[in-house]
């Protein structure tokens, strides 16, 4: 009975060093040993994209064109900008904010086919949003900005961040112009962006 009882004593201890071991590693691994959370989230450098909420203004976008973020052809730069436009490609084609791409919005869903009835809606699988990720040349020091097409609503745009949100990318590296290309037409009528920033179809 005694040893029994020294012994369950002994698991205890081992217990309470091991916890404590635990402990102090755990901490030392989230900066208390001098480590950086720059290290191990990369997007903790950010600091030229970094903005109050999701919703950017004309101005905003305009500025990280002049400042030569927008497609940077270096992919190490930690302030890399794409503009996607989601859309149909025949509303891309007629006209979109110069140097954006393309997120065609019918590729946008997949369609579930295990229920009753076909249904397209469902988010797009790991291989899919892989496919547009390499395409549209974005890496982990990107910042996508998601923009509305002329005439239409926040609907494809929304989704699109949502979508990229449900596949790991962080809140900071995506954005949404507010009211998309019908408010950067309306800040070059304004005469807040200059009439050389027009929408294009080039």
């Amino acid at each position: 009975m005694m040893q029994r009882f020294v012994m369950t004593r002994r698991s205890m201890l081992f217990s309470l060093v091991g916890l404590l071991l635990t402990t102090v590693l755990t901490l030392w691994g989230c900066g208390g040993g001098g480590g950086t959370s720059s290290y191990t989230d990369p997007n903790a450098s950010i600091t030229t994209t970094r903005t109050a909420t999701a919703l950017i203004e004309p101005a905003t976008l305009k500025q990280w064109m002049d400042e030569g973020k927008v497609n940077n052809p270096d992919p190490a730069s930690r302030d890399r900008v794409v503009i996607v436009t989601v859309a149909t490609a025949a509303q891309y084609a007629a006209q979109h904010i110069p140097g954006a791409l393309l997120l065609d919005s019918s590729q946008l869903n997949m369609t579930r086919l295990e229920g009753v009835a076909p249904i397209g809606t469902m988010v797009l699988d790991g291989p899919s949003i892989d496919a547009q990720i390499q395409r549209l040349c974005i890496n982990q020091n990107t910042t996508i900005v998601f923009v509305a097409s002329k005439g239409q609503n926040a609907l494809n745009p929304a989704r699109a961040y949502f979508t990229f949100r449900y596949w790991g990318f962080p809140k900071e590296r995506l954005k949404v112009l507010n009211g998309g290309e019908n408010a950067w037409e309306n800040a070059i009528t304004a005469g807040t962006l200059p009439a050389s920033y027009a929408l294009t179809n080039l």
